[in-house]
């Protein structure tokens, strides 16, 4: 009887024991295999999910990458109770290698590439809308991704157009930027990085100002040179001048303020009353020096020239004598006719003389030209016309006796004050070095003398041969060398 009481005892113990075990004990030790298990997780980039059942954990969601799910993985298991772990419901993110970003821009700014999470995701929102939602999801970025993201982001703004590609973590740079400022901004802000940087930017204008010059010769027709302003460009200059073409070859600022030309409109309305015309344009600096055909009208010419704030100097020459004009003989003051080609005199007709108040005239001295202007109108001659020298000689042939008179006309006004030129003779390297040394200085030396028979002064002018050591072009074709052998002078203070 004792044997059954104490049986039935055992069996309500294990029955209460069991109860007791289903509905205290299992979910006391759940609640804290969870609570373990969720701080574990916590931890994950992506943020994995956890449930348990009894011992077993179920796991799911997305991990970065198969190291990251194993280092849970083993976190997991060692929550007291060694659980178990489920896997079927993880993801793993392929890895992208290399992990690439790009941004573009051209147009508008565009991006493509991967990003490391849907986090990562919104927080580059704010920054480039709703493309983000084109970039494909990886594992592999680089630490510190979305600053290198950022700061290649800062280095486009300044390009006119271009791309950051950052591959890895290496940040590379292709595009162009206007001037060297916009190429600083960009170096200074790469400059804190510790990652490699491949910067491949283009500088469009080497930040020198704007300076250029406009030519024209009757004989020879309408030249330039130098660096125009910000979209100004040689067509536009040509169409306002209205001339069929601008020879020269000139270079174009990418940055700094626009240029204009309509004072070239100005100009176009007495282009047919100049010999020759030069000028120079430097920001607010702007010079003209005009030489006027026999006959032209000096006031209207000045007038049409200092359109667009230029200081004019004008050149005019004495108009030619038409048959039947009168004069008085400057001589013998009798009354002359210009008849056939002379001066004729005039039957007197008793005339009434009387004598003229002797008036002094005023003089007024021309202000002296600056090296730039001189420079600029001598380059202008000498592009024109070559000096020829017959061969192996320091003769001039039968046409350079007329370009020295118009190298003498044109180099006269700057010898007035104290600029001095010198007179460079240069052959190509065909020859021995020491005798084309010794030509070229015989050449130069021809040059000098045969300008101051034409009446420049001879204590402004120095001659000097280089030789074949200054070439222009290359002397391994003809026409190289024609250029090579040349005269050059050059005005200095």
């Amino acid at each position: 009887m004792r044997t059954k009481i104490g049986f039935g005892i055992l069996v309500v113990g294990l029955v209460a024991m069991g109860i007791w075990a289903r509905f205290v004990t299992l979910p006391r030790l759940e609640t804290r295999i969870l609570s373990a298990a969720e701080a574990v997780v916590a931890q994950s980039i992506h943020g994995l999910a956890v449930q348990v059942s009894g011992r077993d954990i179920e796991l799911s969601g997305r991990a970065d990458t198969f190291a990251e799910l194993w280092q849970v993985v083993q976190s997991l298991r060692a929550i007291a109770g060694k659980p178990v772990v489920n896997l079927q419901s993880v993801e793993v993110l392929p890895s992208a290698k290399p992990f690439l970003f790009i941004l573009h821009k051209e147009n508008g700014l565009k991006i493509s590439g991967n990003v490391p999470s849907e986090a990562a995701r919104q927080r580059l929102r704010p920054l480039f809308g709703d493309q983000v939602d084109g970039l494909t999801l990886a594992s592999g970025a680089p630490k510190d991704w979305e600053k290198l993201v950022k700061t290649g982001l800062t280095a486009l703004k300044p390009m006119t157009v271009g791309g950051v590609q950052l591959e890895g973590s290496i940040l590379i740079l292709r595009g162009t930027v206007a001037g060297p400022q916009d190429a600083k901004i960009i170096a200074d802000g790469l400059a804190a990085l510790t990652t490699p940087v491949i910067n491949g930017v283009r500088v469009l204008d080497d930040g020198t100002p704007a300076k250029y010059g406009l030519n024209y010769q009757r004989i020879g027709g309408t030249s330039i040179r130098g660096k125009l302003p910000k979209g100004l460009t040689v067509a536009t200059m040509q169409k306002a001048l209205g001339v069929p073409k601008i020879k020269g070859d000139v270079k174009i600022a990418a940055a700094g303020d626009a240029g204009e030309a309509d004072y070239l409109t100005a100009w176009a309305g007495i282009w047919d009353q100049l010999e020759s015309l030069t000028s120079s344009v430097w920001g607010t600096d702007r010079k003209v020096l005009a030489k006027l055909i026999p006959g032209a009208d000096a006031a209207q010419v000045k007038a049409a020239l200092e359109t667009g704030g230029f200081a004019v100097q004008i050149t005019e020459q004495p108009k030619p004598n038409a048959e039947d004009d009168t004069r008085n003989n400057p001589d013998t003051g009798a009354a002359e006719v210009f008849k056939g080609g002379a001066w004729v005199a005039v039957a007197p007709v008793a005339p009434i003389i009387v004598e003229p108040a002797i008036v002094e005239p005023a003089i007024v001295e021309p202000a002296p030209l600056d090296a730039v202007l001189c420079q600029a109108a001598t380059d202008a001659v000498l592009s024109e016309t070559t000096l020829v020298f017959l061969p192996n000689s320091d003769q001039l042939d039968e046409n350079g006796t007329g370009m020295i008179v118009e190298l003498a006309n044109t180099m006269l006004p700057c010898t007035k004050g104290a600029l001095r030129a010198e007179i460079a003779g240069h052959t190509d390297t065909s020859g021995e070095a020491d005798k084309n040394l010794v030509l070229s200085q015989l050449r130069a030396d021809r040059v000098r003398a045969a300008l101051i028979s034409a009446g420049l002064p001879k204590d402004v002018l120095t001659a000097k041969g280089y030789g074949s050591a200054q070439p222009i072009s290359e002397n391994e074709t003809a026409e190289g060398r024609a250029k090579n052998r040349r005269i050059a002078i050059t005005w200095s203070q």
